[in-house]
């Protein structure tokens, strides 16, 4: 058995730690906030994207979101890049009872975006983002209609923060 003070457990203790410092050099890890190749901080990166206006009501939460997320631009005349998306809601039920009636309904929220240097004109990243979020129906027209709104707004928080990940993490490694 090893003792505290035993110099086999000090050798393996040293090789353990230089093998996880090792490893952590050659994976190439680097801090999403910190600086980029270029180096600009993604922080600084995400504030020069602008998001130009949409019409939908739900586009629009999904833009009021991802200007405050990103700290975006609402002009493009000081952005370096562009953040075009499309979004696509659909309700599924989720719970039918005997009677037909609904009473659990799950609301998915699709966003497909583009992010454009606006120097190049050309697209840099895109991808996609969705939210799923299950909420209650009951007998009350009003309570539906807010429950609605309610999951709409929580959906859109959650593609937002979602995209401004999925961005920041691009800026961080390109």
């Amino acid at each position: 058995m090893l003792s505290h003070k035993s110099p086999l457990r000090l050798i393996l203790l040293l090789s353990a730690v230089m093998f996880l410092m090792t490893s952590l050099a050659a994976c190439n890890f680097r801090p999403l906030h910190g600086k980029n190749p270029h180096g600009t901080t993604t922080h600084e990166d995400l504030s020069r994207i602008y998001v130009p206006e949409v019409e939908t009501r739900i586009s629009q939460l999904v833009r009021n979101n991802l200007l405050s997320d990103l700290s975006a631009q609402t002009a493009p005349g000081a952005a370096s890049y562009e953040l075009q998306f499309d979004v696509n809601e659909s309700k599924t039920d989720a719970l039918v009872q005997n009677s037909s009636e609904v009473t659990l309904v799950n609301y998915t929220l699709r966003v497909k975006y583009r992010l454009f240097d606006l120097r190049t004109k050309r697209i840099i990243n895109n991808g996609e983002s969705f939210s799923v979020i299950s909420y209650d129906r009951g007998a009350s027209e009003f309570g539906n209609v807010r429950a609605e709104q309610n999951v709409q707004k929580r959906a859109a928080k959650a593609v937002s923060t979602d995209l401004r990940t999925r961005i920041g993490a691009f800026f961080a490694t390109n």
